[in-house]
């Protein structure tokens, strides 16, 4: 996904590299005539000799050598993020396969207490400015693009973290939750297609490259259908925020759905017109297919936030559940001692009685198994026997049948 993305970066440093050399030359020279032009002002001492001193050190200040180009990074304190964004025009991209970087938003590295300024600012595009001892940095539009995989278990961890939701961190982000296709893995997949795989790297780094060339930020505007999308499904969206509506308990993150689909639209736009993009209206069908993809991300929302507010073991119930019903047919009879015995391990650690215990409860509760009738007969001695439970003999019913919001704008 990120290959193009690197390739891009080498072709811009190297693009950089001769007007790198000529800045770090000439400002080398500038150094030169500065340290003269201070020295003859010193013993010197008249008006023109200060004058050309202070014009010396104006036109060494003007001189900038630019930085290395980078666009893309995978782990980075929030102190540097600043730093990066600083010298790259306001520009960074935090890409990874693992979720670090929210230890380090977390604040692992600084004593618990989470720096969030950064990562806010840079999905808003509000002004960053940093006024520290020895440092001085200011951004006036900052753009910073997350994109990381990581495990439900880390969600509901972050979910922890108060902070995080309450200012806005977590409604910033679009979520995907795909099905764990674990055990039901194919082991010989068909290849991504040469032409495929040949179109998405061309486009993604021409993109790069002639974003690049944007000296300022350009203004996309909407035909009036386009328009008129964007207005509907802002409408459509607001009614689902009402405590009766499917995404209350999301509405931080709902509240944003509609800016989310705009900025999809607008990427999706630019990635159709990658030299000319600016200088043309985003079209109706674009519009209409950045709304599906919102729809996409609504959806996943819900189940990305429900695992961060779910009962802890209610992943745990959910995987018993599919042990439950193999081939979609009732398990016979079992004991707690049988479900801790099959999921002894999970997520790399061993499961403990109590959460076996817990998840059966839930399971309990929503009606998929039930205490066994205790057996009649001599008592055996020893400790007592495992609790036994009977399940339901009806599989649970997995037919997604939620309504697609997005129909009636299509």
């Amino acid at each position: 996904l990120t290959g193009p993305l690197y390739a891009a970066e080498k072709a811009l440093d190297q693009a950089m590299a001769q007007r790198r050399q000529e800045k770090r030359i000439l400002r080398e020279r500038l150094e030169e005539l500065d340290q003269k032009a201070r020295r003859v002002a010193v013993s010197d001492g008249t008006p023109e000799a200060l004058e050309a001193a202070a014009e010396a050190a104006r036109q060494l200040e003007a001189v900038e050598v630019p930085e290395a180009v980078q666009l893309i990074t995978g782990d980075v304190s929030p102190e540097e993020c600043t730093t990066i964004l600083t010298a790259q025009g306001g520009r960074l991209a935090i890409m990874s396969a693992e979720g670090r970087i929210y230890d380090i938003i977390t604040g692992r590295y600084s004593g618990g207490e989470p720096c969030l300024s950064p990562f806010l600012e840079g999905h808003a595009g509000d002004p960053l400015r940093v006024n520290r001892r020895g440092r001085y940095e200011v951004i006036e539009r900052p753009a910073l693009t997350i994109g990381v995989c990581i495990q439900p278990a880390v969600l509901a961890w972050i979910a922890s973290k108060p902070r995080l939701r309450g200012q806005g961190m977590l409604a910033r982000f679009l979520y995907a939750v795909p099905v764990d296709l674990v055990g039901y893995r194919n082991s010989d997949p068909p290849a991504v297609a040469p032409v495929v795989r040949e179109w998405y790297a061309t486009t993604l780094h021409a993109l790069a490259l002639s974003l690049a060339e944007w000296d300022e930020p350009q203004i996309l505007t909407l035909t009036d259908a386009a328009r008129k999308l964007i207005v509907d499904y802002l409408a459509a969206i607001e009614v689902r925020l009402r405590p009766d509506g499917d995404l209350y308990g999301i509405r931080d993150w709902a509240a944003k759905l509609t800016g989310a689909a705009v900025r999809i639209a607008g990427l999706v736009h630019l990635a159709e017109h990658l030299r000319d993009g600016y200088a043309q209206p985003v079209s109706e069908d674009t519009t209409r297919r950045a709304i599906r993809i919102a729809d996409y991300y609504a959806a996943h929302a819900l189940a990305a936030f429900g695992v961060m507010s779910s009962d802890p073991n209610l992943g745990l119930a959910s995987d018993m559940l599919v042990w439950l019903y193999p081939g979609a047919v009732a398990r016979e009879p079992f004991t707690q001692r049988d479900a801790h015995r099959r999921f002894r391990e999970r997520n790399g650690r061993s499961t403990t009685a109590e959460e076996i215990g817990a998840a059966l409860r839930l399971l309990e509760i929503h009606g998929y198994i039930r205490p066994a009738p205790v057996l009649t007969g001599t008592p055996r001695p020893g400790r007592p026997g495992s609790p036994r439970y009977e399940t339901c003999p009806t599989p649970p019913d997995t037919i997604d049948r939620t309504r697609n919001p997005g129909d009636d704008l299509r």
